[in-house]
């Protein structure tokens, strides 16, 4: 696959939360809300349960998305992270805890308003049926737009967090519209060699 930039276009509509906005107390609520009526919850503790079939993926984007699932107890199945926020490096005690959580480790470069050929790669391999969780993609340069490449790979019913800045999470149950949507916008992109 080739590299691919988003156009203005996508990225004013991205801007939106594509999925319900809450605050952080209402995403705990949430997320135990969609676990009612599966085989087990949704909190998995320090391991993937596969004989769960039932259970939706958990998957985070951004590393302020991923440290507050970590603080509640909760490792996501794939998380996306560049040790980044709103521009800065985030603090050394986040580093450690976002480093140190065990998981295999998927390393990419994307650039600003891209989808690599890696990135796009790393999310096949993460959401292959043969992979074993958890796993975290840590991206050299910027890991907003895994978001669409999540949602167009992971499985329907899977469920996205990712940050809005200054807003709050954004949580996307992955349904057949949004993988249209995500869909859309990816092939909308402009390839770039």
């Amino acid at each position: 696959m080739p590299n691919r930039k988003i156009t203005e276009r996508i990225r004013t509509i991205l801007k939106k939360p594509i999925g319900d906005l809450l605050q952080p107390a209402q995403l705990f609520d949430r997320l135990l809300e969609k676990s009612k009526g599966l085989a087990k919850p949704i909190f998995r503790g320090n391991h993937y349960d596969s004989s769960a079939k039932k259970q939706p993926l958990i998957i985070s984007v951004g590393d302020i998305t991923t440290l507050k699932l970590l603080e509640n107890g909760i490792i996501p199945d794939v998380s996306f992270f560049d040790y980044i926020c709103k521009r800065e490096a985030i603090e050394k005690g986040q580093k450690e805890k976002l480093a140190g959580f065990k998981a295999k480790k998927i390393m990419v470069k994307n650039a600003p308003g891209m989808v690599s050929a890696q990135l796009w790669a790393a999310c096949k391999e993460a959401f292959s049926p043969n992979s074993k969780f958890p796993i975290k993609v840590i991206v050299d340069g910027e890991e907003d737009l895994a978001v669409l490449c999540a949602i167009i790979h992971s499985p329907t019913g899977s469920v996205i967090i990712y940050g809005q800045p200054e807003e709050g999470a954004v949580l996307v149950i992955v349904d057949g519209r949004q993988k249209r949507r995500a869909r859309k916008f990816y092939e909308e992109s402009i390839e770039i060699n």
